[in-house]
């Protein structure tokens, strides 16, 4: 479940601009997750929003957050593919 979305907005993109969005997850904690989107126009490549958004495991029986019994396949997962990744196992 998305728990929390940011934006920051740099400068306008421009309607004849093709917008390039990079999606990446930055972090990786027990049971959450973090992405962040650089959205940039293929005329300059200069970053002209950053979202951030987090994501946490929500059990839908108690609605209470949890860590799902194969979050450590999930994080083997991700670890390929997102070599920097912040991995927060606390």
């Amino acid at each position: 479940m998305k728990n929390h979305s940011e934006v920051r907005y740099r400068t306008p993109l421009r309607w004849i601009d093709a917008a390039i969005i990079h999606l990446r997850r930055t972090r990786v904690g027990r049971g959450r997750l973090v992405f962040e989107a650089l959205v940039r126009p293929d005329s300059t490549g200069k970053t002209v929003a950053k979202f951030t958004h987090r994501y946490a495991y929500i059990n839908a029986i108690t609605g209470r957050p949890e860590v799902p019994v194969d979050w450590p396949a999930i994080v083997a997962a991700i670890c390929p593919f997102e070599p920097d990744v912040e991995i927060d196992d606390g």
